[in-house]
């Protein structure tokens, strides 16, 4: 019974050891494509960043994935959004960007201003340690154009560029290029 515990004490430190070791694969930004590819990255301050890795809770661990939706409120207002997740358990990271508009349902380029409720926002945090979220606060800093927004066959594809700053200090900002999107339409009426 002792050798029994002492094994599965063992196989479970080995099992969190090697959780913990994930490894950063070089990234390169995804394609600009338009048939629904759920894709999202970017060049953040030049480096490339795009959806990755797993976010664990109790519930259990989920694939970072892509997810855009276009939802008609009950007024007659579209809320459209896309969102993707970066994770690397082994440095704890865990960030997520989002492109929030309300009422564009077309193709053509829109300057995000969040005055018109259309936001780009980024949140890195480090778990405990530290947490910072950065936003479209001045406005003509940050564009999205749709290149396909397809509500028939729920595809939403484009290209998006900004400069986002932390709210209360305008000193600290990251600089988004370069960005890219293509993703399957969640679209409910």
């Amino acid at each position: 019974m002792l050798k029994a515990n002492n094994f599965t004490i063992l196989m479970l430190i080995t099992a969190l050891i090697s959780c913990r070791r994930d490894k950063v694969p070089n990234f390169s930004l995804p394609p600009v494509t338009q048939t629904g590819q759920n894709t999202l990255g970017f060049l953040l301050n030049g480096k490339v960043w795009t959806n990755y890795g797993k976010r664990c809770t109790i519930a259990g661990c989920k694939e970072n994935k892509v997810t855009a939706y276009l939802y008609k409120q009950p007024n007659g207002d579209f809320d459209f959004g896309i969102v993707g997740d970066y994770t690397l358990r082994s440095d704890t990271t865990d960030q997520s960007f989002y492109i929030t508009t309300k009422n564009i349902t077309t193709t053509g380029t829109f300057q995000l201003d969040s005055s018109l409720k259309r936001k780009m926002i980024f949140i890195g945090s480090r778990y405990n340690q530290w947490y910072r979220e950065h936003k479209n606060i001045l406005p003509a800093k940050c564009t999205v154009t749709f290149t396909r927004f397809d509500t028939i066959n729920k595809i939403v594809s484009g290209t998006f560029t900004g400069v986002l700053y932390r709210p209360g200090n305008l000193n600290d900002s990251i600089r988004i290029e370069d960005g890219r999107f293509d993703a399957q339409l969640d679209y409910r009426r």
